[in-house]
């Protein structure tokens, strides 16, 4: 992963974070997942695996890792990247009131102030199975160097609101688009 890829997952596992947490004493102790392994299904030449967690089930590229985080009691997720391909992909929950509104304008301009305060935002949408949600895109400029695009949507899915972010580089957005594609097309209560 690069050095942007590995800043920005931590500032928005930070926001995430902050965003989600309830009260104080928010605390994030990630642990990874065991590796499934590989399913007979492919999506042309990209092999695929099944994963979980945060009461979801969904698929996902094998060339990219899954690390699920549930030590912090206000606020799980999931996160799916590679060290040597584009994007980041992470779904958060939170977990004292899954079901509450989570307010996108504000997890939105959170993200833009918390990466680039002269990031701007723009309305957009995200699909998710076959259903397109609201949704913002935030363009920054990580450590003043490289532009970038988070899409942040709140998705309900099996009774829960959660928070998807996409992440990537401009230049590669269109490169992460098929790890995007193979989540969110996939995702279903689990």
């Amino acid at each position: 992963m690069s050095r942007s890829s590995i800043a920005r997952v931590l500032a928005l596992a930070l926001a995430g974070s902050l965003a989600l947490c309830v009260g104080g004493g928010c605390k994030d102790d990630s642990s990874s997942a065991p590796k499934p392994a590989p399913s007979a299904a492919a999506s042309g030449d990209l092999a695929i695996r099944s994963g979980s967690g945060v009461g979801l089930t969904f698929s996902y590229p094998e060339a990219y890792q899954l690390v699920v985080s549930t030590a912090n009691p206000e606020a799980n997720q999931i996160a799916i990247s590679s060290d040597k391909l584009p994007g980041v992909l992470t779904i958060r929950l939170n977990t004292v009131d899954p079901t509450g509104a989570l307010d996108l304008e504000q997890l939105a301009e959170s993200s833009r102030v918390t990466m680039d305060p002269s990031g701007t935002i723009e309305r957009t949408s995200m699909k998710v199975g076959t259903q397109a949600y609201p949704a913002r895109s935030v363009h920054s400029t990580s450590l003043g160097l490289l532009p970038e695009t988070d899409v942040l949507a709140v998705v309900p899915i099996g009774g829960r609101n959660y928070l998807i972010t996409l992440h990537a580089a401009n230049e590669d957005v269109g490169k992460a688009a098929r790890m995007f594609a193979v989540v969110l097309g996939s995702l279903k209560p689990g």
